[in-house]
């Protein structure tokens, strides 16, 4: 109830198309685009399956979890410093990926569900996230591999993950 995929809504509609960003609530989307659209009328965003991890969107009031890199043979994650460190942090071409032996790996239901709570949290109560040491290992590992902070990880993700840090 109240909740649109308008991705496979039968009444999607080219006007629609930014007109349900600027009367949304927030939205949750993922690595496209469209996912600018919504900051320009103000609305935050949950970005789900987001690729590469190096890149994130501009908007630092959106959150955002990125795909998780695989290595194929160890067949555990890698760090995020790990990463950072290669073509694994900075790019989104399936190719790249298969040249190293790594893989990316699509965000879990939970995963979604969490930075979704977490995001409709804090719009619909006003809270507001306080930086946390997680976060700010995260933002560290960032400025050391010359990149940008924009969207902010989610906290609970980071906690998820952890000894990714």
């Amino acid at each position: 109830e109240q909740v649109i995929d308008y991705a496979i809504s039968e009444t999607k509609l080219p006007l629609y198309d930014v007109n349900i960003c600027a009367d949304c609530l927030y939205a949750i989307g993922t690595n496209s685009g469209y996912s600018l659209v919504p900051s320009v009328f103000g609305k935050r965003s949950a970005l789900t399956n987001w690729s590469p991890l190096g890149i994130p969107n501009w908007y630092p009031q959106d959150k955002f979890i990125p795909k998780l890199v695989k290595d194929k043979n160890k067949k555990e994650f890698l760090s995020f410093h790990e990463m950072f460190s290669s073509i694994a942090g900075w790019s989104q071409f399936e190719n790249d990926y298969k040249k190293l032996g790594i893989k990316l790996c699509d965000n879990t239901p939970d995963e979604i569900l969490d930075i979704v709570c977490e995001l409709h949290n804090e719009v619909v109560n006003g809270t507001t996230q306080e930086k946390t040491t997680l976060q700010s290992k995260f933002n560290d590992l960032f400025f050391n591999h010359d990149g940008y902070v924009g969207s902010q990880i989610s906290q609970k993700f980071l906690e998820r993950h952890e000894t990714l840090l």
